[in-house]
């Protein structure tokens, strides 16, 4: 009997190593990790708000309009769909859209789908009612880190003080989400699987029920596409453990400082180590109108370049 096939969702704050997981799960010949799938969430809130009907020919405009599913760049005609079962059309077709994907990188014999979409952190419950047999991990990175990761990128929040609270936000949902599917889920720490791999590794296929192979470890089980390559430049390759204390050079002292009085007890509680502890001072009001005034001109400058990025997908 053949076995139904699982899904894998890493999720948590953005720039906290879930594609980088993802790159290393997809090393297994078993597992097929595909580019990030916001789009599931976005037709599922369509059809929710009537926007859209809960038939093939709707959802599949609504996919082929997606910015985000052009970049998987597959062509799916959707011709052996369950007609009946009205209730699950939309997941059926994401499973044919899987195969085909995996089918065009050359996986004809997967059984796991690895997904790293970090926004999935919120649609924790939705995608357990939709695919049943799934498990999720919680990738938590240091919040400094993270800021100094998304800090260069034309997205995400570039100041400190926007920054600490944005990761501080998605921390919170994601330490309600495992409590409440402790069950289906995992937590790996960015800075762990970074310095032991294969033990993170290991781990993690026990609680998702797949074999560890070593080939997991060169990191180069997810093929990158050409709209996030500037952002994903060292997946591919096998771990570095360098890249997690790169922000203690990439960040000011003061933008360390401010990061640890927003976010210092949140940090503390998850086990990193603070610099300013409760020596820590706020931000200045000119701090605060400054960043203020830099994001704005930020932001408008980034739109203009996604735009851009997009209209080449």
């Amino acid at each position: 009997m053949k076995k139904p096939k699982k899904a894998v969702f890493i999720c948590g704050c953005q720039r906290s190593g879930t594609t980088l997981l993802g790159s290393l799960l997809g090393g297994s010949p078993t597992c097929i990790t595909t580019p990030e799938s916001q789009f599931i969430t976005d037709i599922a809130a369509k059809i929710d708000k009537e926007e859209i009907s809960n038939t093939i020919p709707k959802i599949k405009k609504a996919l082929i309009d997606n910015y985000r599913f052009k970049i998987w760049g597959i062509n799916p005609d959707f011709r052996y769909i369950n007609h009946n079962n009205h209730d699950n059309i939309s997941t059926e077709m994401i499973w044919q859209c899987i195969d085909l994907y995996a089918e065009k990188n050359g996986k004809k014999n997967w059984d796991t789908w690895i997904d790293h979409t970090p926004e999935h952190i919120n649609y924790i419950d939705f995608l357990s009612k939709n695919f049943s047999n799934s498990y999720f991990i919680h990738m938590l990175r240091d919040g400094r880190g993270v800021f100094a990761s998304v800090k260069p990128l034309d997205w995400g929040e570039s100041g400190v003080i926007r920054s600490a609270r944005w990761w501080s936000m998605n921390i919170a949902t994601a330490l309600a989400a495992e409590k409440a599917f402790e069950n289906k889920m995992i937590r790996i720490r960015f800075e762990d699987l970074i310095v032991c791999p294969e033990r993170e590794l290991r781990k993690i296929c026990n609680f998702v029920n797949i074999e560890f192979k070593n080939s997991m470890l060169n990191g180069n089980g997810f093929i990158v596409p050409k709209y996030s390559k500037n952002q994903h430049a060292l997946i591919g390759k096998a771990p570095d453990q360098l890249v997690s204390d790169k922000w203690k050079k990439n960040l000011t002292h003061r933008e360390i400082e401010i990061f640890e009085y927003l976010s210092g007890a949140l940090l503390n509680y998850l086990g990193y180590e603070l610099y300013y502890g409760m020596k820590a001072t706020p931000p200045t009001y000119f701090e605060k109108y400054s960043e203020v005034v830099l994001t704005f001109f930020d932001k408008l400058l980034n739109l203009l370049r996604r735009y851009y990025r997009r209209k080449n997908v």
